[in-house]
């Protein structure tokens, strides 16, 4: 259904059309692991080395999480605030409609609490000016980064989306156990990317490139057999014109909480813990169903965390 979307102005939000069902199956053919080998060692040595968690299996949120409804319930109605100028997770698209996996999102998590919701639209920069407006029932959702300044008058839901690192290679590459040895892997300089890079593969062949068109002429050309990034930044690439389908995803996604962050979770105004755990049930129940990754995974032309 159309959302209509007035900025700054709240408006009723209608419920969720019966895509995302039909989509489970098909989005998560894609998710298969890469087979055990010497890049997979790597990986789980990463792990251990630099805080990473969740390779391959646990993409968002534990769907084994089994996380009751607060009693009493808030609301009656739940009031979001989304930042339209976040794509593509939420943007005004042609038609001047919100448009994005977060106005899905919203759709489904009222629909899974049973809760009357309402949307407002601001751009980014102007969100947290709501939490000094009217604090109660207010959900955030913005993308904002998990810290200690914010923590200080935010609580933060699960994480709903996590980023990832990722291998990109020319297709020509041969990918049989041990690649990583042989690579010449390319990569952003002054970038977490590139402080990964030097703690979880010491001893890999790494080059460092000023900006991002210098980095991928150099895979395309061979310079560089592979290039290590941002996993929805490499997607966006590898689906646009400029990479000429010369590449692909190898390996497995990465996560680290210290270099690529805690990923997008939903904000709330401290002192509301019964909301807390309402979006955190709800999060997890979409997770369980598979609702969840399907959701957030229709945001990208490819899937920045499947092979």
């Amino acid at each position: 259904m159309r959302l209509a979307v007035v900025r700054a102005t709240s408006v009723s939000l209608p419920s969720l059309s019966g895509f995302v069902a039909a989509m489970v199956l098909a989005l998560a053919l894609g998710l298969a692991l890469p087979g055990q080998g010497h890049a997979q060692q790597a990986a789980a040595e990463a792990a251990e080395e630099t805080d990473v968690d969740g390779l391959g299996e646990l993409r968002f949120i534990n769907p084994r999480s089994r996380i009751v409804l607060p009693e009493p319930m808030p609301g009656p109605v739940l009031r979001f605030v989304v930042a339209d100028d976040f794509p593509p997770f939420a943007f005004i698209d042609g038609a001047g409609r919100l448009s994005g996996a977060h106005v899905d999102l919203i759709r489904r998590l009222c629909d899974v609490l049973a809760l009357a919701c309402t949307v407002q639209t601001r751009q980014f920069d102007q969100v947290l000016a709501a939490v000094d407006e009217d604090p109660l029932n207010l959900v955030l959702v913005a993308g904002l980064s998990v810290s200690a300044e914010l923590a200080d008058d935010l609580a933060f839901s699960l994480p709903y989306f996590r980023y990832a690192g990722r291998f990109v290679a020319l297709r020509a590459v041969d990918e049989r156990d041990g690649w990583i040895d042989r690579a010449r892997i390319g990569v952003l300089e002054g970038t977490a990317h590139e402080a990964f890079l030097a703690r979880a593969y010491a001893g890999a062949n790494v080059t460092s490139y000023e900006g991002s068109d210098d980095l991928f002429r150099a895979l395309r050309r061979g310079d560089v057999s592979h290039v290590f990034g941002d996993g929805v930044n490499l997607a966006f690439w590898l689906a646009g014109g400029q990479s000429g389908d010369c590449c692909r995803f190898v390996g497995q996604p990465l996560f680290s909480l210290r270099y690529f962050g805690e990923g997008l979770t939903l904000a709330v105004p401290r002192g509301q813990p019964e909301l807390i755990q309402a979006l955190n049930a709800g999060l997890a129940r979409l997770e369980s169903s598979g609702e969840l990754e399907v959701i957030m995974l229709t945001a990208f032309p490819l899937d920045p965390l499947g092979q």
